[in-house]
């Protein structure tokens, strides 16, 4: 092949690839680390004068969580088993995904509201691991990682279960968008545990790939067919 025929390829294959671009969403301290439960320097439970996890959930006198979106994430439940821990070695052997902190909750939810609007044409994928702590009982496998978006759910997916105690697994899901999306819908993000066992929570991520329409893409590949009919 020519260098010059390299060239166009090459500048063709750029175009496709730049009409499917995307990248990782911003979610605030994703993995429970950032600005989050100063006194969880060594293993040990977020638990001090009723605040399940600081700036983020405390119990009021009827026990109905006050939320404060101060560390990203809120929490909405009605089980007092909830809140953050530095677990120890002896909990997972083969140490936690990212950093040392992780959420517990037993019945409940863990979500945060983004700052980034739902895309049309778009593909989500959002991921996050959960674990089965060592002498901790059953799992929750009724338990769901959820993409929301102005309070809708848009999907989920059943969490996938550690294959031992003390280890973590991954839950991955993927949802795709048309082209009709209503704008200003906020993307919200949600870990939830049934109540049927508890789940430790780590490493929430969240990225977003544009997908061409059709007729985008037939353009371009009728557009590099003519350029290489026109160099031969």
């Amino acid at each position: 092949m020519k260098r010059g025929m390299v060239g166009i390829v090459v500048a063709v294959a750029v175009l496709f690839a730049g009409a499917a671009s995307g990248g990782e969403i911003f979610i605030k301290n994703a993995s429970f680390e950032d600005d989050f439960i100063p006194w969880l320097e060594s293993p040990g439970w977020a638990y001090s004068n009723g605040v399940v996890v600081r700036d983020m959930a405390v119990w009021d006198s009827s026990r109905v969580i006050v939320n404060d979106t101060t560390a990203g994430w809120l929490y909405s439940g009605s089980t007092i088993h909830a809140g953050a821990r530095h677990p120890t070695a002896a909990d997972y052997p083969n140490e936690v995904p990212d950093g040392h902190i992780v959420v517990y909750c037993w019945g409940g939810t863990f979500y945060q509201i983004l700052d980034t609007d739902l895309a049309s044409n778009t593909e989500y994928t959002l991921s996050v691991w959960a674990g089965w702590r060592v002498n901790n009982g059953a799992f929750d496998e009724n338990g769901r990682l959820e993409l929301w978006a102005d309070g809708t759910r848009l999907a989920y997916e059943i969490l996938v279960k550690p294959d031992t105690m003390g280890e973590f697994a991954q839950t991955v899901l993927t949802f795709t968008t048309g082209a009709d999306v209503a704008p200003g819908q906020k993307l919200e993000v949600h870990v939830v545990a049934s109540g049927t066992g508890v789940v430790e929570f780590d490493d929430v991520k969240l990225f977003a790939t544009a997908i061409p329409e059709p007729a985008t893409m037939t353009l371009l590949a009728l557009g590099t067919l003519t350029v290489l009919r026109r160099r031969k």
